[in-house]
């Protein structure tokens, strides 16, 4: 009987510290999604500021380290379309990445962790600058 209750602590335990981590990988990238919502106003072809333009390049790079792949890709394409003028197209990628932003943040997402492992490799990610 020992050896169960013994068993089911650590297995309980274990469960416990790991959602925790997971929980806290989430919280550390909703810091970085709020950072880019508040900067999307200055960042569409309507109102293109190129300072602004600089800071949301900064937090996609940091995406890269703390983002899931579907994000990442998400946020390149619609900085791609901002840096080749593609109106058209820019508020329909700018939607797609916050859609893909706030699923990351779901119970779900912080639970089941999607980036143990990586579709992206090298040549995966430009550096990209604000054209002035």
């Amino acid at each position: 009987m020992i050896d169960w209750s013994i068993f089911a602590s650590a297995l309980i335990g274990s469960v416990a510290w790991l959602y925790q981590k997971a929980w806290e990988r989430r919280s550390q990238r909703a810091v970085i999604y709020e950072k880019i919502v508040r900067l999307l106003p200055s960042v569409t072809q309507e109102r293109l500021n190129p300072q602004k333009l600089d800071q949301m390049l900064e937090e996609g790079r940091v995406l890269w380290l703390h983002a899931p792949d579907d994000v990442v890709l998400a946020f390149q394409a619609w900085m791609n379309a901002i840096q080749h003028a593609e109106a058209s197209n820019e508020s329909c990628l700018r939607d797609g990445f916050l859609m893909r932003m706030r699923r990351d943040l779901t119970f779900r997402a912080a639970v089941v962790p999607r980036f143990w492992s990586t579709r992206m490799g090298v040549g995966d990610f430009p550096v990209m600058h604000a054209r002035r």
